[in-house]
């Protein structure tokens, strides 16, 4: 390896100067939230007005209703908190990956539908994945450039005209994965992704649209030379193997699970936190929040998807122990930036797991 990789190998994601945090914006109520409480004043003044044994059937629906609107649970609302509950119960919870097929059977798990192959791209043959809402190609940095793709990535600048008139939308994702200990090098990966519509509803075009934006993202990389190096595509060996890693599932890991507050790989236990409010930072401080996160975790996996430019970002933890998972989470929230919202997603770590992986997707 030249000597200037050698130095960059152990570069940790930049951490740029501090910024002055922008204007906090307050947090709508929801109407249908409202039109609640209003319903349930109604029912009280029914039951006030009327024989007692309606008051008997009317005012407790008011206090249930009104205590499923009002209450929060955890930073949740009662009456999200019991539907995904419900959610989290009906569906599949537990399976095991058998050995040949295991990714690929993890992969429709995850994303129900979706399948892996190859296809060209930009003259070179490329892994895709096919899902309902889109088709996608990752993209990793020659060498050891994750920190200067990352930085690229956020700043938003470069990725927003990839696509060509008259052709299928195009947006992204960066996903940016480090291992348990500090010293560990972060990876990243960048997925482009053609969305899906009524015009565009084959992969025929949808490709296309993936190999213009490669091509155009070639030449600007090109251009401006970034640190990274040109960005090289996965496999469809490659993709799988990858899915594989950044769940911890393999031999010894086969058995997956689903429970209220983890997603479990084996004896790897995983759980995931929505964050929101990166879109509204600046590229430094989006740059800053990310390297928080992942040196906030010591001792535990850390992976962060943020899609592009939506800037929706889900962070998922994973350890050998449920108290390392909880304290990993714990400090996560403890720590964020007074802008930032971080919102465990108890009985939804399936669908973290799926967000957090260079499959696109909108979670």
């Amino acid at each position: 390896m030249p000597a200037a990789q050698q130095a960059q190998a152990g570069r940790p994601l930049p951490f740029p100067p501090r910024e002055r945090p922008a204007r906090r914006e307050p947090l709508g109520l929801p109407v249908l939230r409202i039109v609640c409480w209003q319903l349930a004043l109604v029912l009280v003044f029914l039951a006030a007005g009327g024989p007692w044994p309606l008051a008997t059937v009317l005012v407790p629906m008011a206090v249930a209703l009104l205590g499923c609107t009002a209450v929060r649970v955890r930073g949740r609302w009662l009456s999200d908190e019991l539907a995904l509950r419900v959610l989290l119960v009906l569906r599949r919870r537990e399976r095991d990956l058998p050995g040949t097929a295991g990714t690929r059977l993890l992969l429709a798990t995850l994303a129900p539908g979706a399948s892996v192959g190859t296809a060209t791209l930009a003259g070179t043959p490329s892994g895709v994945v096919s899902r309902a809402e889109e088709l996608v190609t990752v993209l990793r940095p020659a060498g050891t450039g994750a920190a200067a793709l990352a930085e690229l990535a956020l700043s938003g600048s470069w990725l927003g005209d990839a696509a060509e008139p008259g052709q299928p939308a195009v947006r992204f994702q960066l996903v940016v994965h480090r291992g348990p200990r500090q010293a560990d090098q972060a990876r990243a990966w960048l997925v482009v992704r053609a969305v899906r519509d009524p015009r565009f509803a084959d992969d025929a075009p949808l490709l296309v649209a993936v190999s213009n934006a490669v091509r155009k993202l070639h030449r600007r990389l090109k251009r401006t030379g970034m640190a990274a190096g040109p960005l090289t595509a996965l496999t469809e060996e490659e993709i799988l193997a990858t899915l594989a890693a950044l769940t911890h599932t393999g031999p010894g890991r086969a058995a997956i699970r689903e429970d209220r507050r983890y997603w479990r790989a084996g004896p790897i236990a995983q759980a995931g936190l929505r964050l929101s409010g990166l879109g509204t930072r600046s590229p430094v401080a989006r740059v800053r929040l990310l390297h928080h996160v992942l040196a906030a975790v010591p001792g535990t996996a850390c992976t962060v998807s943020v899609t592009l430019p939506g800037h929706t970002a889900v962070v998922r933890v994973a350890a050998t122990t449920d108290a390392a998972v909880d304290a990993a989470a714990g400090r996560l929230l403890r720590t964020r930036p007074p802008e930032i919202h971080l919102e465990r997603m108890d009985n939804q770590h399936a669908a973290a797991v799926a967000a957090t992986l260079p499959i696109g997707g909108t979670s």
